[in-house]
């Protein structure tokens, strides 16, 4: 998605922007990108997005909270493991020194 217009009004659609006209630009309070030559705008995250994406979350929870409380651990060598209520969920290889019981994760 390229840059709004109204934020650049001299650069002229869909042009590439170089370096040096972004240096040039003044775009308050937005966080900018220049990639290939095309400006890519994103607007700062404030609290209504947070309390969207808090809600949403919260739905999802409420929806999804497993009824076998388990979890399974796919490696990437193909094994697998079944970690139930009471036991530990361990970061491995890829988190490690993660230590977590399966139940604080699970909790209602």
């Amino acid at each position: 998605m390229g840059a709004d217009p109204s934020y650049v009004p001299a650069m002229s659609p869909p042009g590439l922007m170089t370096a040096e006209e972004l240096l040039h630009t003044h775009l308050p309070d937005k966080k900018v990108e220049l990639v290939r030559g095309v400006l890519l705008v994103r607007e700062p995250t404030g609290y209504r997005h947070g309390a969207v994406s808090a809600t949403l979350t919260r739905l999802l929870a409420n929806h999804v909270d497993p009824g076998r409380r388990e979890a399974r651990v796919y490696r990437q060598d193909g094994s697998e493991t079944v970690v139930r209520e009471g036991e530990a969920l361990q970061g491995e290889d890829g988190v490690p020194g993660f230590d977590c019981e399966l139940g604080a994760v699970l909790k209602d």
